[in-house]
């Protein structure tokens, strides 16, 4: 835990250098629905991917699948 710590100031020091310490804005998508909207289509995708980690996880006949799926 203290590498990880250690590495994230490391790496955070060396993007201030390359940048200049500019606080520039992060090229992300924003939402333009509601908090609401927003957290029932979080809860839609999360089920879709629990879904289908149980289906290959569980499921006999997707035994080569699994051992890839699940190891990694």
């Amino acid at each position: 835990m203290v590498v990880q710590t250690v590495a994230a100031t490391a790496a955070s020091l060396m993007l201030r250098l390359m940048f200049g310490g500019r606080h520039e804005p992060a090229p992300v998508t924003v939402p333009t629905g509601s908090n609401m909207q927003s957290l029932v289509l979080e809860f839609i995708i999360t089920f879709y991917l629990m879904f289908v980690i149980m289906a290959v996880a569980t499921d006999d006949r997707a035994v080569t699948i699994k051992s890839i799926v699940v190891a990694n």
